[in-house]
């Protein structure tokens, strides 16, 4: 029985007793060889089970003298690597592959001169090892049937099969002449011919060598001499039985029929992709050599405390790389209870401790923000997973406060609620020794009174239509609190635990939802878009996997709280689609969050101060200043002629004069006139009018727009967003009505 031998490359999975090599990730350290060496004549053949896209070049394959049993440091490649380590013969496997042999000096020429082919042509192949049928070299399942009649020879492979296709069988093997020896490639049946020539065979033994590469993901080992498995021989004997067209119409399970068709299943096993059962080796630490505990990349082992320290530098890396947090100033820290904020939290809390190196120099504020109300949570549990969360607050010592998600539908423009401050929860922490902290639930008595509020968000929430609305919209209330809480208690930035998975999935995310042009905020390090606060996100270099391996091994609690997304399908809204893309691919493929996170720092979106140029909504900068031969505009348009057939039309213009939207009806200037409290000079005195959806939509930019174009009443907005919009259409209609009386630049000069 031929098989591979147990040390290989470590990105080499063996399965089926050795005679199935499977590349896990990337497309490096993939070696294999023959478990024992090649005897003149022996031909060593190999199936290509499952290619892979996305790669380019393909497998390897060649002799070697050196011995995988001294378990010889092996290199990342089959070439150029160990080909000039020397003692080995290697070429790549091409689609169009040529009849290529290396002369003396090791260059390569092409071999034109005729030669005779060792296999013969004969449907019983004869060599020095036995003899076997012939179609065992060929295609099995890209064969056509022979033309004799009552024939079951298939002798012709179609055109269309490739030397790099799934199904093509690549053999190898030497023959010796005098005190040399040729290497010869074997092809889906065909002798290529020499392609190495003087080969010092008598020097040491020749193991076959196959580097799994490129777009290669599975071999096979064909069985030529020993007893092929049963499950091979019947599928070669279906095969040779019937043609492929004749396949599907088979009475056979579905996952037999894509194993007869080489589709993705190993012998024996699930179509499920492979995964990994266990380490097979025991790894050292890239750093210190030491016995690793982890690995956070393919090839970046740690153990403990080089983690740690490795950790622990990329946190306060970020921080003083960018000298945006000055000594001494208040930062306030958004703790959601989830993985990331908790890491966040640990690595603060051990920053400032004694046990730092080098203290920390801000002092941090911490905020939980409740959103038990998005998911129709009860009091009772509401007030559970407040304590939780609270209860690990105050074990830091740090300042805390506790809001509710609610309250944003109450705030107004700068911040105030119409409720008393008694209301919110604020721990007392300051005030008392950081070892001797009351129960949270103390001070959790007045909290959760906001019933009112409550259904204004529940009712706001069932009015979106779509769960990516109604996320995008949580988020933006969420920052608007952070932004309150931190206006009111004087802290100059806001510090958010985001980690390169979730910023990955929120720059897909923001593309596909059209918020291109807020990409940059939303992902880099300081996102600027408020005056005076900034928010900072000091673990972005954080992969999920290192944010959970650093909480598992300092045993940091975490609560968990369910979102509107919490159990649902995946197809449920565009962040969730994305981020099953996103982690799918990182499984495989460990640089995609990293590739997604460079991409995205190139992006940048001109800074706009003014308040009339930033979304009402997301404080974004508004991109919808567009000319009127644009394809925004066309949909404006087709949006109003939808719901006014005036022929008076308003193009989400600030103009109260147009068109309303909705179910308002077009009105005159008189009509608008004889309705105002005030004396008819436009001073109107009236703070009680809604807004129509055109003034809300003139305010907002283009994701924000989708997200309340179904909304049955603008109104039911937070109050903040309509004082904010009002307040816009007021300075508008004022510089109208004193545009006459301004002087423009050039009169100014």
């Amino acid at each position: 029985m031929t098989r591979f031998h147990p040390y290989h490359g470590q990105n080499i999975r063996l399965l089926h007793d050795n005679m199935v090599a499977y590349r896990e990730t990337s497309f490096a350290h993939a070696l294999t060889f023959s478990e024992k060496p090649l005897r003149p004549g022996e031909i060593f053949l190999v199936e290509i089970e499952k290619n892979e896209r996305g790669w380019s070049g393909h497998m390897r394959i060649g002799l070697t003298q050196f011995n995988p049993a001294d378990h010889f440091e092996l290199p990342q490649y089959a070439l150029p690597d160990l080909h000039n380590m020397g003692k080995s013969w290697i070429f790549a496997v091409t689609k169009s592959h040529n009849k290529v042999m290396l002369n003396e000096e090791g260059d390569t020429e092409n071999g034109d001169e005729p030669y005779q082919s060792v296999i013969g042509d004969t449907d019983i192949v004869q060599t020095p090892q036995g003899s076997f049928n012939r179609s065992l070299l060929l295609p099995l399942g890209k064969l056509l049937p022979s033309n004799k009649s009552g024939s079951n020879s298939y002798h012709m492979p179609k055109k269309n099969v490739l030397p790099t296709d799934v199904g093509s069988r690549i053999g190898i093997m030497y023959k010796v002449n005098g005190d040399t020896a040729e290497m010869r490639f074997i092809i889906n049946g065909e002798d290529q011919g020499p392609c190495a020539r003087y080969i010092p065979y008598q020097g040491g033994n020749l193991h076959a060598v196959v580097d799994v590469y490129g777009t290669t993901k599975q071999v096979r080992i064909i069985q030529l001499y020993g007893v092929s498995t049963l499950q091979n021989a019947c599928r070669d004997k279906i095969l040779q039985l019937t043609s492929e067209e004749d396949l599907n119409k088979l009475p056979l399970p579905k996952k037999l029929k894509q194993f007869l068709r080489y589709e993705f299943v190993q012998e024996g096993e699930d179509i499920s992709p492979v995964r990994k059962e266990k380490i097979v080796e025991e790894r050292t630490c890239m750093k210190c050599e030491k016995t690793a505990v982890l690995v956070t990349r393919v090839n970046d082992a740690f153990c403990r405390e080089c983690f740690m320290v490795y950790v622990t530098h990329k946190f306060r890396a970020a921080i003083g790389k960018s000298k945006l947090i000055r000594d001494g100033e208040s930062v306030l820290v958004g703790v959601s209870g989830g993985q990331a904020s908790s890491c966040l939290l640990h690595l603060i809390q051990e920053g400032l401790s004694g046990r730092a190196h080098k203290k920390l120099r801000f002092k941090p504020g911490l905020v939980f923000i409740d959103e038990g109300a998005t998911v129709g949570m009860s009091a009772e549990e509401r007030l559970a997973s407040c304590t939780q969360v609270l209860e690990v607050m105050e074990k830091t010592g740090f300042p805390c406060y506790l809001k509710a998600l609610e309250q944003a539908m109450e705030l107004d423009r700068e911040g105030d609620t119409t409720r008393t401050q008694s209301s919110d929860c604020e721990s007392d922490q300051q005030g008392r020794a950081p070892n001797t902290p009351s129960h949270p639930a103390h001070n959790l008595t007045k909290f959760h009174q906001y019933d009112k509020a409550e259904e204004q968000l529940k009712t706001l929430l069932n009015s979106l239509k779509s769960v990516t609305a109604k996320e995008d919209l949580i988020k933006s209330l969420r920052q608007k609190i952070l932004l309150d809480l931190a206006h009111k208690e004087g802290y100059s930035k806001v510090m958010l635990g985001d980690c390169s998975t979730r910023l990955a999935v929120r720059l897909l995310t923001d593309i596909s939802e059209g918020r291109g042009a807020h990409v940059a905020m939303d992902t880099a390090f300081a996102d600027t878009r408020c005056s005076d606060i900034t928010i900072v996100r000091p673990i972005r270099d954080f992969s999920s996997k290192e944010v959970a391996m650093y909480n598992i091994l300092n045993n940091v609690p975490s609560v968990f709280i369910p979102t509107i997304t919490t159990k649902a399908p995946d197809s449920v809204s565009i962040e969730h689609l994305t981020e099953k893309f996103v982690t799918g691919l990182q499984a495989e493929y460990p640089s995609t969050t990293s590739n997604i996170m460079r991409t995205g720092e190139k992006l940048h979106t001109e800074k706009k101060n003014a308040s009339e140029k930033q979304c009402a909504i997301c404080q974004g900068p508004l991109d919808t200043d567009v000319p009127l031969s644009s394809a925004l505009s066309a949909v404006q348009f087709s949006q109003t002629v939808s719901r006014c057939s005036s022929v008076t039309l308003s193009l989400y213009s600030t103009d109260s004069e147009g068109c309303g939207g909705g179910d308002k009806s077009c009105q005159s200037k008189e009509e608008k006139q004889s309705e105002c409290c005030g004396r008819g000079d436009g001073s109107c005195q009236s703070k009680g009018s809604k807004l129509t959806q055109d003034e809300v939509m003139a305010t907002l930019c283009y994701a924000c727009r989708l997200l309340i174009k179904d909304l049955d009443d603008v109104n039911k907005l937070p109050r903040h967003i309509l004082n904010d919009i009002s307040q816009r259409q007021r300075r508008v209609r004022m510089k109208t009505e004193i545009e006459e009386f301004l002087l423009n630049s050039a009169e100014t000069t």
